[in-house]
């Protein structure tokens, strides 16, 4: 009589992944890539009609968790080029406060972008992609 193992791969631990085998062999079963997450702080300044970004590379099923605050409304968005288009998985929207996370559908340079309303404005942002 074979023995028969299953394992819940989303509340496993390697450890015991590495020890979990097929239904017809003794073969343990291929570990899936785990990614760990990355997060990334930043500071900066822009005044009125100044425009500035932070891009990084995404690739398709990761997801992208963001903060900004700034002390005083800016127009962000998050966008990137792809086929000569430039698509906004955030569109443009003014903000002092903004989070979310997002599913990346296109392998790509993402870019959290703002452009000033006001002169002097001081914008905070954290990102984690998972």
């Amino acid at each position: 009589m074979k023995k028969l193992l299953t394992c819940n791969f989303t509340m496993i631990s390697l450890a015991l992944l590495q020890s979990c085998s097929s239904a017809n062999t003794n073969t343990p079963l291929p570990i899936p890539q785990i990614t760990k997450p990355t997060k990334h702080l930043g500071f900066l300044k822009i005044n009125s009609k100044e425009t500035d970004e932070v891009c990084f590379e995404l690739t398709q099923g990761q997801a992208l968790s963001y903060k900004i605050t700034s002390s005083s409304p800016t127009l962000f968005n998050i966008h990137y080029h792809k086929n000569n288009n430039t698509r906004y998985p955030v569109a443009n929207q003014e903000t002092t406060i903004n989070s979310a996370t997002i599913a990346v559908e296109d392998s790509a340079t993402y870019c959290l972008m703002w452009q000033g309303r006001t002169n002097n404005t001081s914008i905070e942002y954290e990102y984690t992609i998972y």
